[in-house]
């Protein structure tokens, strides 16, 4: 963004309430706010930019799409191979899991699966009989979630 011409980048350690706490802490009152995001997010981070009483301008510059796929493609792709880890970035994608697990010709397939989530509102989203099996990452951010399968 520096390169880009802005004069104050600033960044958090990977949430929205806490880059929230630190554009509040460290920018001027009367600082403009561009906030390049996704249709689908959570609302922490604007919403505590507003009780601060800033200007933010949210502009959406990409989308999630949820992709369906019919059971007995999904049975061929797996071909009756258990699933030893999931990596699981979003909330949309573990509510995704979550009907690839009530499929009956595979559901059988994620009896023993490892869950790697990015943040714990995401692993809130699981179910609650594979809590044993859920691995959170230390911060927010994909090098902390990467490290998870390597340990």
């Amino acid at each position: 963004a520096r390169s880009m011409g802005f004069r104050i980048v600033v960044s958090g350690d990977g949430g929205g309430a806490s880059l929230a706490r630190t554009i509040n802490g460290s920018l001027p009152a009367d600082a403009r706010i561009l906030y390049l995001t996704g249709r689908v997010r959570s609302p922490e981070f604007e919403q505590a930019v507003a009780q601060a009483q800033r200007q933010i301008l949210a502009l959406e510059c990409y989308d999630t799409a949820l992709w369906r796929y019919s059971a007995d493609y999904l049975r061929d792709r797996f071909r009756g191979n258990p699933i030893d880890a999931c990596v699981l970035y979003s909330r949309q994608g573990a509510e995704a899991f979550n009907e690839l697990i009530n499929i009956p010709v595979i559901s059988h397939l994620f009896e023993k699966t490892q869950f790697f989530c990015l943040s714990r509102g995401i692993a809130e989203v699981l179910p609650g009989n594979k809590a044993s099996s859920i691995r959170i990452a230390a911060r927010p951010d994909e090098t902390a979630l990467l490290a998870l399968l390597q340990t």
